[in-house]
């Protein structure tokens, strides 16, 4: 396999990563979305000895939604960072088809 046959896989893994993770966070929205009708409509004030309680209980009910973006948004990172790297070392060799090639780039801006 050549290489930019390589990079277009590579590439191509990375944008159907992206969809799925796409597809997670729309779940999760949509979670949150629902938690937060059941909150406003069933969780009261009045239910709680104070404020500070309820505020607590409605924040617990968001920790778990909280922790999983933050775990996408760390997978997210790395990912940018893999294909910076990558996109960096191509560059740096100057060697011939690079990211650039693949998409009809000359690198002339004219």
């Amino acid at each position: 396999m050549k290489r930019g046959e390589t990079l277009l896989d590579m590439l191509e893994s990375s944008a159907l990563m992206q969809e799925h993770i796409s597809v997670i966070l729309e779940a999760k929205a949509l979670e949150a979305e629902q938690r937060r009708a059941w909150v406003c409509g069933h969780m009261r004030e009045s239910c709680y000895p104070g404020c500070e309680e309820f505020h607590k209980n409605a924040l617990e009910l968001h920790e778990n939604i909280v922790e999983v973006i933050a775990g996408i948004t760390r997978m997210e990172q790395g990912l940018a960072k893999n294909l910076g790297i990558l996109i960096q070392k191509e560059e740096s060799e100057g060697t011939g088809g690079s990211l650039a090639d693949l998409f009809g780039d000359s690198g002339d801006d004219a």
